[in-house]
C-alpha cells in the first residue's frame, strides 16, 4: 500500500513542504536529540499546534530506508523538559495528526536486574506506572473510553523489531518489564529492592503515559531501550557483589546510576542505538496496521479538539458536545458550581485564576494554554467590568459547558445555559463566582496545583462610596482565597498588585544631591492653583521624578491602594505560617485590546480610548505632564507565568514583591496624543482638572523581575498602542 499524501490530514496539510506523510514516528529519548543528517536538504522542521500548547520540540521529517519518518525529542532539543513536566498529550497528538501510525521510542534507563546489566539493549513490553499527576488520557470528558492495556507496547511492532535486532546481529533482551517513576530525582536503594522485588527489570521516567496515550489514538509503539547504570548500584544483585572495598561491603559504584554516567554512556553508545532504530524502522511494513483500541470515532473526535492560534484562545467550535447539555436557559437552582468548556485538566498542571474572564486574566489564561497548563477559571463577571451576565440563583450557580455537565472538576450537573467565556477550549474549566463565596472558592480549588489571583475591584473610582466594595472585593475575597488554599494544602500563589502601593512616586532634589524624596499628598489649593508638581520643603523647588524600586517604602493614597497593600500583607502573613510561597506583581499602567469602557474603574487607556470610540477628544487632567509606565497586557500576562514557574521551586515561607513596567516612561499626554494619531481621532483637551487621590509621577524599575525571573517586556510604546488604538475593546459595561 503506498503511503498517504500529506493532504490526508488537516495538520499535515498546513505544512506543503511535506511530500510524504510520515507513517512512523521516532521519539527520541535522553540522549537522542537528532536523528536526520543535517546536510540532508529533504529534511523538513514542522512545528504542530496542538490543543494542549507545545510539543517537546519541533518535529522533523526526513527518510530512513527510502521512508518519510517524524521525529521528535521527548525533552526537548537541549534537555529542558523534565520528565513531569513533558507534555505527553501534545507529543501523541501532533504526530497522530501528522499521520503516524506506528511509533518507534527510545530511552534511557536503569537496570535493576542482573539479566539486563549496562549496556544492553532492551525491547520493553510491560510496565509499572509509580507516577502520579500527569494527564494521561485523552477520554476525561464526554465519552469516557476505557483502554484495554494487558500489550501496551504492539506485539506485532515487538515482534518485527526482534526480528530485525537479530538480523542486524545485535545482542538484546527481547523481553523487559519497566517501572516508570516520576522523576526527575532517581530510585532510592529501596525502591530499587521493592522494583527488583515485583519483578522489573529496568526504570525510566518518561514511557507513561507516553505508551498509554499513542494507544489511545490507535498508534501502535515499540520501545528500544539502553540500560546505562546500575539503579542506585543493584544490579548485579546484592547478593551477587562485585568487586569488594576495604571494609567488605560490594562496591557497585562504577555502575551506579548518576547523570553523568547516564549521558557519557549514552553518548558512546548513540551510533549502536541509531543502527538499531533504523533497523527497526525499516522492518516495519509499509501496509502496517494498528490495533484498533479505540473506536475510529472516538479517536477522530479527539483530532477535532479546537487549537488556539498563536497567543489566543480558540475562536471557533471544534469541541465536540458529545455530553448532555443543559436545558436552554437556566442555571442550577441550588447555586451548585458547574464547569464550562470541559475539563481537560492536566492534574499536576492544573492552575487556577481567579478573574480570568477579565482584561488581564483572560489574557494570562491565553499564554497559560499556549504552554500546556490546563486552567480553572473562576470570575463573577462583575457587571462594572462585564457587558453581560448570565441570570443565576446564587453567588456559586455556573455557566453551562458544550461539553455538558459530566465534564470533570468541581461540578454538579443541572440547569440551563448561557455561553461560558472560554466554552471552545478543551483545557479551561469557568465557574461563575465570587471569590468572597467560601464555597464557590472551596470547589474551585479543587485539584488545583497553583493560584493565580487576578479577581479584585480597580481603578481609583467614583468616591468614596466605593470603599465598602473596594474592601471587601480585595481584602476579604483575598483572604477567603488564601484560607481556601490552605484548607486544600496548595502552597503557590501568584497575585496581582499594583503601583499604587507605593503612593506618590520616587524623586530627587533638583540639584541632584542628597537621597531620593518621597514627597507628602499633594494639597488641593495647590492643586486647583495648577501647581500639580510637589516641592522641595526647603527649596520650593520642583523634585525630580525618579524611579522606585521594590524596596522604597509603601505609602497607599486612596482605598484601592490600600486594599492592594491589604492583600500583599495578607499574602505574607499566608506564606509565612504555611510555609507557602508567594509572589505580588505591582503592575504599573496595563493597557491593550479587551480593556473595557465606559468606565471609570479601567484606567486612562480605557477612558482615552472609549472617549475616541464615541467620537469625542481625549480629556486630559492635570497638565498631562503626569509620568507613567505604560506596559501592555501581553507582557503583564508572561510576567505572570515566569512568577508561576518561580513558585515551583525556591525557600518556603517566603514573600517576594515585583515591579512590573515597560521600562520607558511616557507622559499621560503622550498616550492621549499617541491614541488618537494612530486612530485618527480628535486632538487631546488638556483640562486642568484633578482628583485629589492621582498621583503625580510613578514610574518603577522592574530590574529585580527582569534579573531574578529573567523577564523582559516585548511589546514597544509605539506598536502596543498603534495595535490599541484599533482593537476591540469589551462591550459598554453597567455602572454601579
Amino acid at each position: 500500500m503506498p503511503e498517504a499524501s500529506p493532504s490526508d490530514t488537516p495538520v499535515a496539510a498546513a505544512h506543503p513542504a511535506l511530500t510524504e506523510q510520515p507513517r512512523i514516528a521516532v521519539i527520541g529519548g535522553s540522549g537522542l536529540y537528532s536523528l536526520f543528517d543535517g546536510s540532508d536538504d529533504r529534511v523538513v522542521e514542522v512545528t504542530v499546534p496542538t490543543p494542549f500548547g507545545e510539543t517537546s520540540s519541533p518535529i522533523t521529517v526526513g527518510r530512513i530506508d527510502g521512508r518519510s519518518v517524524a521525529f521528535l525529542t521527548r525533552h526537548g532539543a537541549d534537555h529542558s523538559v523534565a520528565p513531569h513536566r513533558i507534555n505527553y498529550r501534545a507529543n501523541i497528538w501532533a504526530l497522530k495528526s501528522l499521520g503516524v501510525r506506528a511509533i518507534v521510542s527510545s530511552a534511557a534507563v536503569g537496570g535493576v536486574s542482573p539479566d539486563v546489566p549496562p549496556g544492553t539493549l532492551v525491547l520493553t513490553d510491560q510496565f509499572i506506572d509509580r507516577t502520579w499527576g500527569r494527564p494521561d488520557t485523552f477520554f476525561d470528558r464526554g465519552s469516557v473510553q476505557h483502554l484495554a492495556a494487558a500489550d501496551p507496547f504492539c506485539p506485532s511492532l515487538h515482534g518485527l523489531a526482534a526480528g530485525a535486532l537479530t538480523a542486524a546481529g545485535e545482542v538484546f533482551s527481547s523481553t523487559g518489564t519497566v517501572v516508570v517513576i516520576q522523576g526527575p530525582r532517581f530510585s532510592t536503594r529501596a525502591e530499587s529492592v521493592w522494583f527488583r522485588a515485583a519483578g522489573a527489570h529496568t526504570v525510566n521516567m518518561t514511557l507513561v503515559p507516553e505508551v498509554t496515550l499513542a494507544a489511545e489514538l490507535n498508534i501502535g509503539t515499540v520501545n528500544l531501550s539502553f540500560v546505562t547504570d546500575a539503579d542506585a548500584g543493584l544490579a548485579p544483585s546484592a547478593d551477587t557483589p562485585s568487586d569488594e572495598t576495604a571494609d567488605g561491603t560490594a562496591d557497585t559504584s562504577s555502575d551506579s546510576v548518576s547523570a553523568d554516567l547516564v549521558f557519557r554512556r549514552l553518548r558512546d553508545a548513540q551510533p549502536r542505538i541509531i543502527r538499531a532504530i533504523e533497523a527497526i524502522v525499516a522492518a516495519i511494513p509499509v501496509d502496517y496496521e494498528p490495533r484498533e483500541l479505540i473506536a475510529p470515532a472516538e479517536v477522530e473526535r479527539v483530532l477535532a479538539y479546537a487549537v488556539p492560534a498563536a497567543g489566543a484562545v480558540p475562536a471557533d467550535g471544534a469541541v465536540p458536545a458529545d455530553g448532555a447539555v443543559l436545558a436552554d436557559g437556566a442555571v442550577p437552582a441550588d447555586g451548585t458550581a458547574v464547569v464550562t468548556g470541559s475539563s481537560d485538566v492536566d492534574a499536576g498542571r492544573l492552575l487556577l485564576v481567579t478573574g480570568g474572564a477579565g482584561f488581564i486574566g483572560s489574557a494570562i489564561v491565553r499564554q497559560a494554554r499556549d504552554r500546556g497548563w490546563s486552567v480553572r477559571v473562576l470570575d463573577s463577571l462583575r457587571p462594572d467590568v462585564h457587558a453581560a451576565v448570565p441570570a443565576a440563583a446564587g453567588p456559586a450557580a455556573a455557566v453551562p459547558s458544550a461539553a455538558g455537565p459530566a465534564a470533570a472538576g468541581p461540578a454538579a450537573a443541572g440547569g440551563a445555559p448561557a455561553a461560558g467565556p472560554f466554552d471552545d477550549d478543551p483545557g479551561v474549566e469557568f465557574l461563575l463566582g465570587d471569590v468572597t463565596d467560601p464555597q464557590a472558592v472551596a470547589a474551585a480549588l479543587a485539584g488545583v496545583t497553583v493560584v493565580c489571583h487576578q479577581a479584585a475591584k480597580v481603578g481609583l473610582g467614583v468616591d468614596f462610596l466605593d470603599a465598602p466594595d473596594y474592601v471587601a472585593s480585595n481584602e476579604l475575597g483575598t483572604a477567603i482565597l488564601l484560607a481556601g488554599m490552605t484548607r486544600a494544602g496548595i502552597g503557590r500563589l501568584v497575585m496581582a498588585s499594583s503601583m499604587v502601593v507605593y503612593g506618590e512616586g520616587s524623586y530627587r532634589r533638583a540639584s541632584g544631591t542628597g537621597d531620593t524624596l518621597r514627597p507628602p499628598a499633594r494639597q488641593q489649593s495647590d492643586l486647583e492653583a495648577g501647581r500639580f508638581d510637589p516641592v522641595d520643603p526647603a527649596t520650593g523647588l520642583a523634585l525630580v521624578p525618579a524611579l522606585i524600586s521594590e524596596d522604597d517604602p509603601l505609602d497607599p493614597r486612596n482605598v484601592y491602594a490600600s486594599s492592594k497593600l491589604s492583600q500583599e500583607y495578607l499574602a505574607t502573613s499566608w506564606a509565612r505560617s504555611t510555609g507557602g510561597r508567594a509572589i505580588a506583581l505591582r503592575y504599573h499602567n496595563v493597557y491593550g485590546p479587551g480593556m473595557p469602557q465606559n468606565t471609570p474603574y479601567a484606567g486612562v487607556a480605557s477612558l482615552f480610548r472609549s472617549a475616541i470610540e464615541r467620537g469625542e477628544a481625549p480629556r486630559v487632567f492635570e497638565d498631562g505632564r503626569q509620568r507613567r509606565d505604560f506596559v501592555h497586557v501581553a507582557d503583564v500576562a508572561s510576567a505572570n507565568l515566569a512568577a508561576l514557574d518561580s513558585t515551583a521551586t525556591g525557600p518556603d515561607s517566603t514573600f517576594r514583591a515585583f515591579n512590573v513596567g515597560s521600562g520607558t516612561v511616557h507622559t499621560i499626554g503622550d498616550l492621549a496624543e499617541a491614541l488618537s494619531r494612530f486612530s485618527g481621532g480628535l486632538a487631546p483637551v488638556v483640562t486642568g482638572e484633578f482628583r485629589l487621590g492621582d498621583v503625580r509621577h510613578i514610574t518603577a524599575s522592574s530590574e529585580r523581575l527582569r534579573s531574578e525571573l529573567g523577564w523582559t517586556p516585548s511589546v514597544s510604546f509605539d506598536d502596543g498602542v498603534r495595535e490599541f488604538a484599533h482593537a476591540p475593546l469589551r462591550a459598554a459595561v453597567t455602572e454601579r
